[in-house]
C-alpha cells in the first residue's frame, strides 16, 4: 500500500471546491493519481483511517473532502456491484455510450 499516493488523492482533490462530492471529478483525480482498480479497496481504507482521524483532530474541512471521496469510491464499489454506468469517461465504471 503506497499511502504517499492515497495522501496525494486527497492533496489533489481539495484543489477542487465543491459542496457535494462530484463523481467526475472523483475519477479525473484516481486516475490523475495512478490509482488502479486493485489499489480501491486499500484507498477505501486509508480514507476510513483519515476520516476517523480528521474527526478526532476537529479538521472538519478535511473530513469533509475525505467523506466525498469515500462517497466516491464507495460508489464505485456499488457500480461494479450493481452494473450502475455513468455518463462521463472513467476507468473504474463503465460508461453509457
Amino acid at each position: 500500500m503506497e499511502l504517499g499516493k492515497f495522501k496525494k488523492v486527497v492533496e489533489e482533490y481539495s484543489k477542487f471546491y465543491v459542496v457535494i462530492g462530484d463523481d467526475e471529478i472523483i475519477h479525473n483525480v484516481l486516475d490523475k493519481c495512478s490509482i488502479n482498480d486493485d489499489e480501491l479497496s486499500a484507498l477505501a481504507k486509508y480514507l476510513a483511517n483519515e476520516f476517523e482521524r480528521t474527526s478526532n483532530e476537529g479538521d472538519m474541512e478535511l473530513n469533509e473532502i475525505i467523506e466525498q471521496l469515500q462517497y466516491g469510491v464507495n460508489f464505485i464499489f456499488e457500480a461494479k456491484e450493481k452494473g450502475f454506468q455513468v455518463y462521463f469517461k472513467s476507468k473504474y465504471i463503465e460508461q453509457i455510450m
